[in-house]
């Protein structure tokens, strides 16, 4: 018990000796310098994954009359797919019944007329003689295949976390 106390003792007397405290803030204040360096490292890093992880610029849309485009995806809201290539000032409205195929590696949020929420990458193919649903959803280890008429919404992912965006 004696030891317990002399512990206490000992510890309350160092908590409160104005040198051991001098010692203690005077190396936290020489270290600062390594750790400012560790956190312009950590926020680097973080900046640099949020980069790497950005949209691509590299959606191919072919509409149905031949017409074919690079660039990205803004979204598709109410039947018009919202699409900016990087030579254009704003982007370009696109009727959704007139997009033919799209190729995109992007992830989307994407809204179907059921009611139905995914969250993947998708594949627009042309439709086929012998099938209808050419809209193939890839979320995860399932993939749902509809028709492009069922389709309601998609959003890119980046926009969705975006916060000046969700304010539009």
């Amino acid at each position: 018990m004696n030891v317990t106390r002399a512990w206490s003792t000992n510890t309350s007397i160092i908590a409160s000796d104005p040198f051991i405290r001098i010692i203690l803030v005077g190396s936290f204040r020489r270290n600062l310098h390594r750790y400012r360096a560790i956190a312009i490292v950590f926020f680097a890093v973080l900046c640099g994954h949020s980069s790497v992880t950005a949209k691509s610029k590299d959606d191919f849309i072919f509409l149905n009359n031949g017409d074919r485009m690079t660039g990205e995806i803004k979204s598709l809201v109410r039947g018009v797919l919202s699409f900016k290539a990087d030579y254009m000032a704003d982007p370009v409205r696109l009727d959704w019944t007139k997009v033919k195929r799209i190729e995109s590696k992007d992830h989307y949020i994407i809204t179907l007329t059921s009611g139905n929420l995914y969250t993947g990458s998708f594949a627009l193919a042309a439709p086929g003689r012998y099938f209808d649903e050419n809209f193939v959803i890839s979320a995860g280890n399932e993939t749902v295949k509809v028709r492009q008429d069922e389709v309601i919404r998609l959003l890119p992912i980046e926009t969705r976390m975006d916060r000046s965006t969700a304010r539009t």
